[in-house]
């Protein structure tokens, strides 16, 4: 009887593991289905699709290195058949200074601009972007040697012009072409300067050794002073035609000019005008608002006389004298002070607390 109870209960003891029912999840197979051949597609569509290109604007000239002319681009591969080699007009052009060649390109760039006001029809604002560019390109072919300050006017009128453009590519490039023609000019300025520094230094030389020469052969004085007017008269000239030495400017080389007509105008031996003439080179190497411009040359001279300097050695004591030249500089009298004639009247502040 326990036996027979014992199996009726013994299945309620045993371990069943439960059964696992799988969740019904919706099939993503439409949405998902092969991503990888999808992003494959679309890669391939991209690289044969072709790239948009902004076409040129149609008023545009390039820049033709064989001839230097801006050619309309209907007509550049024509161009491009005829003109195969550098022509002669600008073989001949290398042959010219720096300065004319930029000279030369600016025409070209301003006939390029004559042109463009002439046969397309602008916008309002490219308009005005036009008749500055041209005003702009006027002003530097019409500029000279020693007239930095302008160059420098220009290039800064460019740079603040192209930093707020608004106009045109076609206007962009010419005021880009503008603004290096600008710098190439200021480079040649300044080259030019140099070389015509050197140039009045070796004339310097040239004057001093013809004086030692002179003096040495015991010349007469008819002689010598020829000798002296002939390369004063090649100083004066190279002072004359523009080529301005340092920062000095065409005012003050004037003014030295007609310090030497006066002082050859009294009756002082050789050896004085040539040491003025040592003196007014070495003024003109030093910038304009320079003290060494007020140094007395009659001062240096009698100084110079005072310690028997030797003629040959006049060049090296007056550099020396203009890197100390306090003692020299004549003193500008002051104008005195005029008293007033009004009374004075004394006020009274009044200080809030």
């Amino acid at each position: 009887m326990a036996k027979h109870l014992l199996s009726n209960i013994e299945y309620l003891f045993k371990y069943k593991q439960p059964t696992q029912q799988r969740s019904q999840i919706p099939s993503l197979s439409l949405n998902c289905s092969n991503p990888k051949s999808s992003n494959q597609k679309l890669s391939e569509s991209k690289l044969l699709r072709k790239p948009t290109l902004n076409p040129l604007p149609p008023e545009l000239r390039i820049l033709c290195k064989n001839c230097e002319d801006l050619i309309p681009i209907d007509l550049i591969e024509s161009h491009s058949r005829t003109c195969l080699c550098i022509s002669e007009s600008l073989l001949i052009l290398e042959s010219f200074t720096s300065l004319d060649q930029i000279n030369f390109r600016l025409k070209k760039l301003e006939k390029c601009l004559m042109e463009m006001t002439e046969k397309i029809i602008l916008k309002p604002g490219d308009k005005s972007y036009v008749s500055i560019l041209l005003r702009l390109c006027q002003k530097i072919s019409e500029l000279n040697y020693g007239e930095d300050r302008k160059n420098e006017e220009t290039l800064r009128s460019l740079s603040s012009l192209l930093i707020t453009f608004r106009g045109s590519l076609t206007l962009k490039i010419y005021a880009d072409r503008l603004k290096s023609l600008a710098h190439d000019q200021k480079l040649a300025l300044k080259e030019a300067k140099n070389a015509n520094l050197e140039e009045l230094r070796n004339k310097a030389l040239d004057f001093q050794k013809a004086l030692n020469n002179a003096v040495s052969l015991g010349l007469k004085s008819q002689e010598l002073n020829k000798k002296i007017d002939e390369i004063t008269s090649e100083l004066e000239s190279l002072t004359s035609e523009n080529t301005v030495i340092s920062s000095t400017t065409t005012q003050e080389m004037e003014d030295s000019l007609m310090q030497i007509e006066n002082f050859e105008n009294i009756n002082i031996n050789s050896q004085q005008r040539f040491f003025y003439s040592l003196c007014i080179a070495e003024k003109m190497k030093s910038p304009s608002k320079s003290k060494l411009h007020n140094i007395s040359i009659q001062k240096l001279y009698n100084k110079a006389i005072a310690l028997k300097i030797r003629i040959e050695n006049w060049q090296k004591w007056i550099e020396e004298s203009f890197k100390s030249p306090d003692f020299f500089i004549e003193k500008v009298p002051r104008p005195k002070a005029r008293k007033s004639t009004r009374k004075h009247h004394y006020f009274e502040t009044i200080i809030e607390e």
